[in-house]
C-alpha cells in the first residue's frame, strides 16, 4: 500500500503552488500551448487522498459540494449532489485510493486556504465529490473484460457515460464493499468515460477506494465473498498511520482485486494543475511470479532509474523483512524473495529510491506459496 498518509496536506499544497509559480502561474491544457493562468485559491488538490500527481494527463476532474444547515441530511448520493451547493473551485485528484481512517483535516486550496461553507464552517462531514475521468488499462494489465467494485464510507455510485451503473454502493454506511455484477471491457486503445459520485455523511471515518480484477469466468464467482461486507475494521485498521491492511483485504489481493492505479485514470479535459514541475519517482507494473514452495519473484518498473529492494510480510503471522537493496538505479526492475515458508499467504511491496533520494514504494500485492 502507498504511503498515502504520513505527509502534510498543507506542506504538499505548498509545493504545488512553488511548483505553479515557477511555471509562471500557468497550466496547459490540451491544444492550448500558452495555458491559462491558475488561481491557487480556485484549485484543490487531492484533497483525500496525499499521493502527489506525477503525469499531466492522469486523474480525475470535478467538483466538491456542501449543504446548507437547513437542509436535510441525505443518505443519497443523487439526492446529495442534486440538492447540494458546489464550491468555488475546481477539484483534482490523482486516484481514488482512500483506506478507512479518521476524517477531520477538512479541505485546502492549492495556496493553503481551508475551504469553508457560508457560515464558515469546514467541511469535515456532509460533503459530496462529484469527479468524472476515463478509465484505461495501466501498463502490463492485459487488454479483456474486468470487473469493478468500491470500498466506501459513505456512499457511492460510479456510471458510464451513458448514465449506466456500473458499481452502485450508495447509503449511508460504514466501509461497504459493492461488486459490479456487469462486467465493462477494457483494451489498450481505448478507454470508458465514468462518472463517480461520492457522499460523506456524519464523521468520523472516511474511505473511498476503486478495485478490479478480470471478470471471473466462473458464473458463481462472480460475486466474492466480500461483496456486501462492511465495518470500519473490517478490510483496514483505521488507528494506525497509515491505516493498516487487514485478512479481509488480503484476501482480495489473493483472489485478484488490485486497487486502480493512478495510470488507470486518465483526465477527460484540462491537464492537472496539480503536477509539480518535476516529475516525481512513480512505482508501477508490479507483479509477482515465479512462485514456488519457499520463493517469490517481484517485478516492476520505474519512471526514472532507481534502486531495488522488496518489503513482505507472512499476513498469519505479521512478521515482515526486506531483501537487500540492489543498488543499481534501473527502470525495469526484479527480485527474488526467498527463504518464505510454503503454503502461506504473502504479502509485497516493491521499493525504489532515486539517485536524488526520491523514494517510494508501491501498493501491496499477495500470493500464497505453494504447498
Amino acid at each position: 500500500m502507498s504511503n498515502l498518509f504520513g505527509r502534510s496536506l498543507t506542506i504538499i499544497a505548498a509545493l504545488i503552488l512553488s511548483a505553479c509559480l515557477d511555471l509562471g502561474g500557468k497550466t496547459v491544457k490540451e491544444g492550448d500551448t500558452e495555458g491559462d493562468v491558475v488561481d491557487p485559491s480556485k484549485v484543490i488538490c487531492n484533497p483525500i487522498d496525499d499521493y502527489t500527481p506525477t503525469f499531466l494527463e492522469r486523474g480525475l476532474f470535478g467538483k466538491l459540494y456542501y449543504l446548507e444547515d437547513d437542509q436535510p441530511r441525505y443518505s443519497s448520493v443523487d439526492e446529495f449532489i442534486t440538492n447540494a451547493h458546489a464550491i468555488d473551485a475546481d477539484l483534482y485528484m490523482n486516484r481514488l485510493f482512500v483506506p478507512t481512517r479518521p476524517w477531520d483535516r477538512g479541505f485546502h486550496t492549492m495556496d493553503g486556504q481551508l475551504v469553508t461553507n457560508p457560515a464558515g464552517e469546514a467541511l469535515y462531514e456532509y460533503f459530496g465529490i462529484e469527479v468524472e475521468t476515463e478509465l484505461r488499462l495501466a501498463p502490463g494489465q492485459a487488454p479483456g473484460h474486468y470487473q469493478f467494485a468500491i470500498l466506501a464510507d459513505d456512499g457511492a455510485i460510479m456510471r458510464d457515460a451513458a448514465g449506466i451503473e456500473i458499481v452502485n454502493n450508495d447509503g449511508v454506511h460504514p466501509t461497504k464493499m459493492a461488486c459490479a455484477s456487469q462486467s465493462v471491457y477494457l483494451e489498450a486503445a481505448t478507454t470508458v468515460p465514468v462518472t463517480i459520485r461520492y457522499h460523506q455523511g456524519p464523521r468520523f471515518h472516511i474511505a473511498m477506494m476503486i478495485l478490479m480484477r478480470p471478470f471471473p469466468a466462473d458464473p458463481a464467482a462472480v460475486n466474492d465473498p466480500q461483496c456486501g461486507q462492511l465495518g470500519n475494521s473490517h478490510f483496514f485498521d483505521s488507528t494506525t498511520t497509515p491505516p493498516t491492511a487487514k485478512a479481509n483485504y488480503y484476501g482480495l489481493l489473493e483472489r485478484g482485486w488490485v486497487p486502480l492505479e493512478g495510470a488507470n485514470y486518465k483526465l477527460p479535459k484540462n491537464r492537472n494543475p496539480c503536477v509539480l514541475q518535476e516529475q516525481p519517482l512513480e512505482i508501477s507494473n508490479v507483479s509477482l511470479s515465479g512462485v514456488t514452495r519457499n520463493s517469490v519473484t517481484v517485478t516492476w518498473t520505474t519512471n526514472v532509474p532507481a534502486s531495488s529492494k522488496v518489503w513482505y510480510k507472512n499476513t498469519a503471522t505479521g512478521a515482515t523483512s526486506e531483501t537487500a537493496e540492489d543498488t543499481a538505479l534501473v527502470t525495469s526492475h526484479s527480485v527474488t524473495v526467498t527463504g518464505l515458508t510454503s503454503n502461506t499467504l504473502y504479502s509485497f511491496r516493491a521499493l525504489s529510491t532515486t539517485a536524488g533520494l526520491q523514494s517510494g514504494q508501491s501498493d501491496e500485492r499477495a500470493v500464497r506459496t505453494q504447498r
